[in-house]
């Protein structure tokens, strides 16, 4: 099972409008989808991601694709925080912590 914060559904939102700026309608569905797969494959198998815990305890990190996905471990499903264009560098420290 798995929680998604609010400020990843927007990132996912934005990724998505990105997607139809560079490709055609159909691509971008189809890339929205591999983002669900891959948050589902998260729920299943959380592990599968590199833990991040050197940048904030608990912090687990899963690429694809060009997505980075950032989540969390809890007792009865994976919190998702964010989920972010990989090409780009970014500073979690403030996001992370805000978000619950």
């Amino acid at each position: 099972m798995h929680k998604i914060s609010r400020q990843a559904l927007r990132d996912i939102n934005l990724l998505y409008h990105r997607f139809l700026g560079q490709f055609c309608p159909d691509q971008a569905r189809k890339i929205l989808k591999e983002i669900e797969e891959c948050i589902d494959l998260i729920s299943r198998f959380p592990e599968t991601g590199k833990d991040c815990g050197h940048l904030i305890r608990g912090l687990r990190q899963y690429s694809y694709r060009g997505c980075v996905f950032y989540y969390r471990l809890h007792k009865n499903h994976v919190f998702i925080i964010r989920v972010l264009d990989g090409e780009t560098e970014h500073d979690l420290s403030g996001d992370i912590l805000a978000i619950k």
